[in-house]
């Protein structure tokens, strides 16, 4: 590669490798060193093993399209079975710069067909091995991650620290120690392996056709609402209950709830539930900070799903 002021990455893997989960925290590192990152995966069935692909667009400046872009610098083969199977050479070839870098997920130490087909870096990094010899599973995400601030030239312990924070949100200690060494064997073990070279392979065919920027304005269509259809009959035996005393004001029901059932007065003071549009779903009631700080104490509740008799029924 030229230059890491401006690049793209295509990540293809299968469904449970961590190849989202990846490409979102290089968006998020990539950030944190200065520079603006979006991450989009794309992927069929949810279904684990399934074929997956996550695009990452990083840049200096600000970044206005969210399409998947149709040439990249970077593509990481995640998994190798998914070529003879789902994918070809070509496919993962497809868009990839002849200037740009191949990262395989791979103990091979010799060339491949991919030497035929492209003129620029290809690297391995054994890292479905690194990830059984640390975590037990594989899931090589963290030692691609590893391997891919080694071939960038990243500042690694900044890469580190940001990754060790971004798991420990997430799984205990122990396991966080495990993927930290993951990454660093990652980095430590990626290899690049020369060989003979070939030429570009085309953009992507799936991606021909006009950018999202230059296709006509479409119709544009009034979406239906709760209040209209007055979804909140739907379950007429249950309510629920706003007591403005024990309220806190912090406005987690509004963001959580489906409907636009919330409402609010001219300062954006909450006052109660539109019981029209209220689902009873109780994704508020769940969320409601005033009912997690209570510790089952009745009389702090703020937000309760309660049963309303049948002779109210109508009324609601």
């Amino acid at each position: 590669m030229k230059s890491t002021d401006n690049f793209a990455i295509r990540w293809h893997s299968r469904a449970g490798q961590g190849a989202v989960s990846a490409g979102q925290f290089f968006s998020e590192a990539m950030f944190k060193l200065g520079k603006q990152g979006m991450c989009f995966p794309s992927f069929g069935a949810e279904k684990r093993g399934a074929p997956v692909e996550v695009f990452n667009r990083i840049t200096e400046h600000a970044l206005d399209d969210p399409s998947q872009p149709r040439n990249v610098n970077i593509v990481i083969l995640l998994e190798p079975s998914l070529v003879g199977a789902e994918l070809t050479h070509t496919d993962v070839l497809a868009g990839l710069a002849d200037d740009g870098v191949l990262l395989i997920n791979t103990d091979k130490k010799d060339a491949s067909q991919f030497h035929k087909k492209f003129s620029g870096q290809i690297f391995h990094v054994p890292a479905s091995q690194i990830a059984f010899n640390t975590v037990g599973r594989n899931v090589p995400n963290v030692a691609a991650v590893g391997a891919l601030t080694k071939i960038l030239k990243l500042d690694k312990d900044k890469i580190r620290d940001f990754l060790k924070t971004n798991l420990s949100t997430v799984f205990p200690k122990k396991i966080v120690g495990k993927n930290m060494e993951g990454f660093d064997r990652g980095y430590a073990e990626v290899i690049e392996i020369t060989g003979s070279t070939g030429k570009k392979t085309p953009a992507r065919p799936a991606s021909t056709g006009e950018n999202w920027k230059g296709l006509p304005l479409g119709a544009v269509a009034e979406g239906g609402t709760s209040s209209t259809y007055i979804t909140g009959k739907w379950v007429a035996h249950r309510r629920i209950n706003f007591i403005a005393e024990n309220c806190i004001q912090c406005g987690i029901c509004w963001a959580v709830c489906p409907d636009d059932a919330i409402v609010h007065d001219e300062s954006g003071q909450m006052i109660g539930i539109d019981q029209d549009a209220c689902k009873r779903c109780g994704l508020c009631v769940r969320a409601c900070s005033a009912n997690k700080m209570s510790k089952d104490n009745f009389e702090k509740h703020a937000l309760l799903n309660l049963e309303v008799p049948e002779s109210q029924q109508a009324k609601f």
